[in-house]
């Protein structure tokens, strides 16, 4: 006999039940959904859960009228009762609450898309860097960047990299400051762009001859983009003498690029 969902049921991603499913005590977990309901796209649209398939993550679901189909437990989300609920707290070990935790924290810092288990503890880690306010050693950086790009949108990359180098000012972070300037632009926020990319200007800054040309072909650009805004033809002048310290420093196709839309803005 199954037990009916009770009607102020808060729902959960079937995604976030499979873990225990898979567990010890996937048996309860599975026949505590039989009965709950469980809907795809739409909250109105709620579908019965008839049977739970805990090895394959599958349902068997009827609908209004009558039919019934076979869906994925992660494709949709389910309303919680009252059993579901022990049955889920019986379940959760404590390995698995403290995967929940960090899923939590990661969502509250803005990645919203579903993280993948193997990069749950390096995002985790980045964020938690981020809101501390401390650098990231140097072999994680690379990876760090990475998993914010992979799960994020650009302002979304900004924000852990703008603390990183906000929580070292004055030291030179090239390897953090590239993309940073690059997803600020993405994003259309031309004029702090530009303000960071003032450190190419510094004297005696600690930045390679690479990494010097790359941020001059950034703050050639960013100038363009600004005229582009403004119609300020000083910018022009200014990106081409940028241009010139990169080619000084190594020609290169980025920089021819540099000097042909600096060509067609002055026609």
């Amino acid at each position: 006999m199954t037990q009916p969902a009770d009607d102020d049921a808060d729902d959960i991603p079937g995604e976030d039940i499979l873990p225990l499913l898979r567990g010890p005590h996937g048996a309860a977990v599975a026949a505590a959904l039989v009965g709950c309901r469980f809907y795809r796209d739409d909250p109105d649209c709620l579908w019965t859960i008839r049977h739970c398939d805990a090895n394959a993550g599958r349902l068997s679901v009827s609908m209004p009228g009558g039919t019934s189909r076979n869906v994925a437990l992660a494709a949709g989300c389910v309303l919680v009762s009252r059993a579901l609920r022990r049955a889920l707290d019986a379940a959760i070990t404590p390995e698995l609450r403290a995967a929940q935790d960090k899923r939590r924290a990661i969502a509250a810092y803005g990645f919203v898309r579903r993280v993948d288990e193997r990069d749950l503890d390096d995002l985790y880690a980045a964020v938690c860097s981020a809101r501390q306010g401390r650098v990231p050693p140097d072999h994680e950086r690379a990876r760090y960047i990475g998993l914010a790009e992979k799960y994020g949108q650009p302002y979304n990359v900004i924000k852990p990299l703008s603390a990183w180098i906000d929580a070292a000012p004055g030291s030179c972070l090239p390897d953090l400051l590239i993309p940073l300037i690059r997803h600020l632009r993405h994003s259309g926020r031309t004029i702090e762009a530009l303000k960071r990319t003032e450190q190419v200007l510094a004297r005696g800054s600690e930045l390679t001859d690479g990494e010097r040309r790359v941020l001059l072909i950034q703050r050639a650009a960013l100038l363009m983009d600004r005229f582009e805004q403004t119609g300020d033809r000083e910018l022009l002048d200014e990106a081409r003498r940028c241009a010139d310290r990169s080619w000084a420093i190594e020609p290169g196709d980025h920089c021819r690029a540099i000097y042909r839309r600096l060509d067609s803005l002055k026609r």
